[in-house]
């Protein structure tokens, strides 16, 4: 198990080295720092194994918000995903 678990996480050292080194082309994002009004959030934070399971964490939040009756905003309200160590904002806004 220990073996196991420290190859995972040299695995994850690895990648992220590679991505910070210019990697092979993967997923880039442009961001922009503005100011904007106060906004209400609702967050998950988790640690996951790779960018795949994103999915995973979208499915509890739904099922979140889902359970907990709280309204979220329509389409013409528009909404950001914020990501990242720097708030790196992705989305429609």
């Amino acid at each position: 198990q220990s073996i196991a678990s420290e190859k995972h996480r040299l695995r994850r050292i690895e990648t992220a080295i590679h991505e910070l080194s210019g990697g092979d082309g993967g997923i880039r994002y442009d961001f922009s720092l503005k100011k904007i009004s106060a906004q209400r959030v609702l967050s998950l934070r988790r640690v996951i194994p790779d960018y795949f399971a994103e999915a995973f964490l979208w499915k509890e939040l739904g099922e979140f918000v889902h359970d907990e009756k709280i309204p979220l905003p329509g389409a013409s309200s528009g909404w950001s995903v914020i990501t990242g160590k720097m708030g790196t904002e992705l989305g429609k806004s």
